[in-house]
């Protein structure tokens, strides 16, 4: 009897696991961004009927997902809520779209600018931003409606490094494949990987993002024109190749971000595939 109860409670443990097991891969490998919401928020409340600590610890990382998920909805109700009807408000956003025009372009110039240029645009981009900020500050609805962007940002990089830590134990990447973390732009902006040159050419929060990929060796410039009008969506990625190697770009949420508030940007990362 003693023996016959053990064993019913270890095909139970397993069973449960299983569930859970089960669930979790529906959820990274889910492409609509709303369901996979709704998937981790699901899991964060899994009955965790036989107290396995395995699940439990999984569990916490979930609510963690859950809860930022939670946070940028309502920060980014906030935002849409701002009134920006003002001159004060209309004229300080003028200020700020080229502030972080300029902070866009200098930050993907740095990353193939060379070392000796280095320092003298990280001295800019401190003096653009310190900029921006004064303007930032001296608008409360475009203060508090910064700081909601802020946390927008910091909460979707930590959905990143939460989904990255839990894919490990569940997918692995083949050999040979890398994959960039998350970076954001808006339209008319463009993103720098490598030698490649993505730039977002239109937007749309419900259809996805329609993209334009080039090569450009020095940074500065398209030498060498790949794609263009290629949208992404959640669901469908943009895969292309060039000198027998293949690329992938993914969105992975559009929202907030940057030093004006209230236009939206696209999240991506880029792959290179084997």
């Amino acid at each position: 009897y003693l023996l016959e109860g053990v064993r019913q409670k270890n095909i139970n443990k397993e069973n449960v696991k299983k569930e859970f097991s089960d669930l979790k891969k529906t959820y990274l490998t889910e492409k609509d961004k709303d369901k996979q919401n709704e998937l981790a928020c699901a899991l964060a409340d899994f009955e965790n009927s036989v107290k396995d600590n395995s699940i439990e610890n999984i569990q916490k990382k979930y609510r963690q997902i859950c809860t930022s998920v939670s946070n940028i909805q309502q920060q980014s109700q906030i935002i849409s809520n701002t009134d920006t009807s003002s001159v004060v408000v209309k004229e300080a956003i003028v200020k700020l779209n080229s502030f972080e025009k300029e902070l866009q372009n200098l930050k993907q110039l740095k990353k193939t600018a060379p070392k000796s240029e280095q320092l003298n645009i990280t001295k800019k981009i401190i003096e653009v931003n310190e900029k921006a900020s004064v303007v930032s500050n001296s608008v409360p609805e475009i203060k508090s409606a910064t700081k909601s962007t802020e946390n927008i940002e910091k909460d979707i990089k930590e959905i990143e490094v939460i989904n990255n830590s839990i894919a490990k134990t569940d997918i692995s990447s083949e050999k040979g494949e890398t994959k960039s973390s998350i970076n954001w732009f808006k339209e008319g902006y463009f993103l720098q990987f490598n030698e490649y040159r993505i730039v977002l050419q239109y937007l749309d929060k419900n259809l996805g993002i329609q993209v334009g990929v080039c090569k450009s060796s020095d940074g500065k410039s398209c030498q060498v024109p790949l794609l263009t009008k290629a949208w992404i969506k959640y669901n469908v990625p943009l895969q292309f190749s060039d000198n027998n190697h293949s690329f992938r770009i993914n969105l992975e949420s559009i929202g907030h971000a940057g030093k004006n508030p209230f236009t939206l940007a696209a999240y991506i990362t880029f792959e290179s595939l084997k």
